[in-house]
């Protein structure tokens, strides 16, 4: 199922502040209850602090709404209450949920912005090319002579087609970043999708940044509060709105089932740098995996940084387009006038 990650992480909010500061469970949870109002899991609430008050821990009392909740929360409350640092692992992970909102929301920027702009280049195109150049070119030829107006036409055929190919051009981009930016809005758990994303360019790398964020934090929060890797790896994998990090883990499963080292699970996975397999291959002969994922979470998010400064020059680089554009169809419309001018 799709999780209401914002309902998720208001009430992970709730429930760290309430430990860091030994405010009462069931007063955390009364007020993320009046937060969340009558969203499907703040109608729910209630069932947990029962589970409260009837004596039992927060994670079996969690367990109750355990279809609301994501598999990776409830098996860092267990944890956490194993270790004795509850409200620190629910920091940890509160910490994991705002950088994912953070993450999701840049992703989904970096494809609406575009689609936007070239939703104004492609209405533009069209209208200009069918509502005013034809018939800029009509009005012409009722001010030239019979006999001239195939020279007028056949001077301005190139000028006409570089404008037809120019307008298909930038309605098949505004096609296909529509395009992709729908299938990223409705389809944010499909594998195929991802895959399809994965290809472009540019957006590509920070989705492959984020996709390794997901996985790297995931395991790092898990692992730093004493959940075993075995375990750890079957939660993320219950986890349905992240198919490439599902498929990443399967391997890594399969390679802890057949006592393989894990680097070599992740040398299957075609989206997985190569470069982090290495790393992994390293970690694992020093027996320090956990630290390597730790640190693989915080260079993803360098990296994602870095592509996020690249992103905002795309706003002024789109806004050039759309000025060299208008000033194209300006400059053709002129060069009519010129023209005419020449035959009158």
């Amino acid at each position: 199922m799709s999780y209401r990650w914002k309902e998720i992480e208001l009430l992970v909010s709730e429930l760290a502040g309430a430990g860091a500061v030994g405010v009462d469970l069931t007063d955390a949870l009364r007020c993320a209850k009046e937060r969340l109002g009558q969203s499907p899991l703040g109608k729910r609430l209630d069932v947990v602090s029962n589970g409260l008050q009837a004596g039992q821990s927060l994670s079996e009392a969690l367990a109750r709404v355990a279809d609301r909740l994501p598999p990776v929360l409830l098996a860092i409350t267990r944890a956490g209450e194993v270790s004795g640092r509850l409200p620190q692992a629910l920091s940890k992970y509160l910490e994991y949920l705002q950088m994912r909102r953070r993450l999701q929301n840049a992703l989904l920027a970096a494809l609406v912005y575009p689609a936007v702009v070239l939703t104004l280049l492609a209405a533009i195109s069209v209208v200009f090319y069918a509502f005013v150049y034809g018939p800029l070119q009509e009005v012409a030829l009722a001010f030239i002579p019979t006999g001239q107006r195939e020279a007028y036409l056949h001077g301005f055929l190139p000028v006409r087609l570089a404008l037809l190919c120019l307008t298909v051009v930038i309605v098949l981009v505004w096609l296909t970043s529509v395009g992709l930016t729908v299938v990223s809005v409705f389809r944010p758990g499909s594998a195929t999708a991802d895959r399809l994303l994965l290809r472009l360019p540019v957006y590509g790398r920070t989705l492959r940044h984020a996709r390794l964020y997901h996985l790297s934090a995931m395991l790092d929060v898990m692992l730093s509060e004493g959940v075993p890797l075995r375990e750890a790896l079957a939660t993320i994998l219950e986890t349905p709105d992240l198919p490439l990090v599902g498929e990443t883990v399967k391997e890594l499963r399969e390679a802890i089932e057949h006592g393989t080292p894990l680097s070599r699970g992740l040398a299957k996975v075609s989206w997985f740098p190569r470069s982090e397999v290495w790393l992994l291959e390293r970690a694992e002969e020093r027996e320090n995996v956990e630290q390597y994922f730790r640190r693989l979470a915080a260079r993803s998010l360098e990296d994602f940084g870095n592509l996020e400064v690249a992103y905002r020059l795309l706003e002024p680089a789109l806004i050039c387009v759309l000025g060299l554009l208008v000033g194209s169809y300006v400059a053709s419309i002129f060069a009519h006038f010129q023209t005419l001018h020449k035959w009158l």
